[in-house]
């Protein structure tokens, strides 16, 4: 949780924003598991993202400063 500007508190926690995003779908009139899907959906790209990124920080770390 990160508390900002003006006392406004943002959660930040990967659960949180899942549920978070999954109710504004439901709010929107998607069902709980299709609101679930296209959620999992999203955020498994994102990881999935970050995870490729990491993996070729590490690489160039590893070619930079050797093992």
């Amino acid at each position: 949780m990160n508390v900002g500007y003006g006392n406004v508190v943002e959660v930040t926690h990967p659960a949180a924003v899942f549920v978070k995003k999954q109710r504004e779908l439901m709010g929107k009139g998607y069902s709980e598991v299709k609101a679930f899907e296209m959620v999992e959906e999203e955020l498994g790209k994102t990881i999935n993202q970050q995870k490729d990124e990491l993996r070729i920080l590490r690489g160039l770390a590893l070619n930079t400063y050797g093992s």
